[in-house]
C-alpha cells in the first residue's frame, strides 16, 4: 500500500496537489515493483472527498498521456 501527503491549499496552492499525486503514480510505475515488490498489474486507486477529485484528475492525466492504468479506481463521494 502507497499512500500519497499530497500538499493542501492554501500553502500549496493549485496545481500542487495534482501534481503530487501525479508524480506519486509514476514513482509506482518506475520503482514500486523492485522497491516494494508490489505487482502493477494489480494498482487500485482509492480517493475521498478532495482525494477522490485529485484521483479523477490523475485519471485524466494517465489516458492523455497514455501511461498505464490501473486494474480498478474508488472513489468515496469525491466533491461536485
Amino acid at each position: 500500500m502507497v499512500s500519497v501527503d499530497y500538499g493542501l491549499a492554501p500553502e500549496y496552492p493549485f496545481p500542487n496537489a495534482i501534481d503530487d499525486v501525479w508524480q506519486a503514480y509514476n514513482w509506482i510505475l518506475k520503482y514500486a515493483e523492485e522497491e516494494f515488490n508490489l505487482e502493477l498489474q494489480n494498482i487500485v486507486i482509492v480517493g475521498d472527498s478532495a482525494g477522490g477529485n485529485l484521483i479523477l484528475a490523475l485519471m485524466y492525466l494517465l489516458i492523455y498521456n497514455n501511461k498505464k492504468l490501473p486494474k480498478a479506481v474508488f472513489l468515496a463521494y469525491p466533491g461536485k
